[in-house]
């Protein structure tokens, strides 16, 4: 009898807690590139995978969580970055919770 191993619900949540992210992240920059062209070049030109190095992940990284994207004046902008920190946060704590459980 062959078994089919499913992962339990708890790790699906989190993988489609990490793809929302992940999408929020690529409609970050798109906005910026977009809405505020110069900001979007001063990151390095990120973008979700094509131009992902490790100079732009954490440039970007420090604009999400820094208090640069204030000085744009921009509401839709301040609504993106805090549903996109909202999800990491999520994210961390999911893996911390995970942890705990004793998931590997």
């Amino acid at each position: 009898m062959n078994h089919v191993y499913v992962a339990p619900p708890f790790v699906w949540g989190v993988l489609a807690v990490a793809l929302i992210y992940m999408a929020s992240v690529g409609y970050l920059m798109r906005y910026l590139k977009d809405a505020h062209h110069q900001t979007w070049l001063d990151l390095g030109s990120p973008s979700v995978f094509l131009n992902n190095s490790i100079r732009n992940g954490l440039l970007t990284f420090g604009f999400l969580f820094g208090g640069k994207y204030r000085t744009l004046n921009d509401q839709k902008l301040n609504r993106i970055i805090w549903g996109t920190r909202a999800l990491f946060v999520l994210f961390v704590a999911l893996m911390l919770i995970a942890k705990w459980l004793g998931y590997k």
